[in-house]
């Protein structure tokens, strides 16, 4: 269910401000503060540590932890993980041989002959902190949205504004009454249409008859409709 706020100042904001999807853009910055936390606090938080014993971020945040500066400040969190895990291999491998002759297995063995109890007791599942509040994030932003498109003001500004990416228009739309619905499908499709004439461009300028004509946004054309159909949520540090 789609968390509703009163509030229509932050979404003012995001669509004056925002250089793409208004939505993808709020997850970015508030993931961004979530990273530099991460660093000064969350990484020596029980709590916050027992929660990645589940199963660790997500590939995409993991690389983004791993190429920042500050990738060294995760030595305590990963020295608690590592342990346990080794914990948990442990009572793996004594479930598996007890009452057998102890011998040397191979890993493969162990988890052949591993009971199914045991086998789910060692598969992750993940549980990435990042990608649970990028869902929370995304859940109040439509809300707040949605809310706010009531204000023909802010409906202004949303023409004025880059429009919702592919993603969030559909889930937008899947949560809006019929007035709103109307609305984002028609300024949706007013974008589209500008994309698809900048792509004429685009390609009459490749003509090498028109080749020295001078060359305009339509350069750019191909990111704008990547940010449109592919969303644009970065899982880097600096977004």
């Amino acid at each position: 269910m789609v968390i509703r706020m009163k509030s229509h100042g932050e979404i003012r904001s995001l669509l004056q401000n925002a250089p793409y999807c208004p939505i993808c853009y709020h997850i970015n910055q508030e993931i961004k503060r979530q990273f530099r936390w991460l660093f000064i606090e969350y990484s020596h938080s029980g709590p916050y540590i027992s929660n990645l014993v589940k199963g660790g971020f997500c590939h995409a945040h993991a690389l983004a932890i791993m190429k920042s500066p500050a990738g060294p400040d995760m030595s305590y969190c990963y020295r608690i993980l590592i342990k346990s895990y080794e914990n948990r291999l442990r009572k793996l491998l004594t479930g598996t041989i007890s009452g057998r002759e102890k011998k040397k297995q191979s890993t493969l063995r162990l988890f052949k002959e591993a009971d199914n109890e045991q086998k789910n007791s060692i598969i992750s599942r993940r549980y990435c902190p990042f990608c649970k509040s990028q869902e929370l994030f995304e859940q109040v932003a439509i809300g707040r949205l949605i809310n706010a498109l009531d204000d023909p003001e802010v409906r202004e500004l949303y023409v004025l504004s880059p429009g919702l990416c592919r993603y969030h228009l559909e889930r937008t739309i899947s949560e809006s009454n019929k007035n709103v619905q109307e609305f984002l499908i028609k300024k949706a499709l007013d974008k589209i249409r500008e994309m698809s004439g900048d792509f004429d461009q685009y390609f009459h300028k490749l003509d090498y008859r028109y080749s020295k004509e001078p060359k305009g946004k339509e350069q750019e054309t191909w990111l704008r409709a990547m940010r449109f159909y592919d969303s644009y949520i970065t899982h880097e540090e600096e977004v």
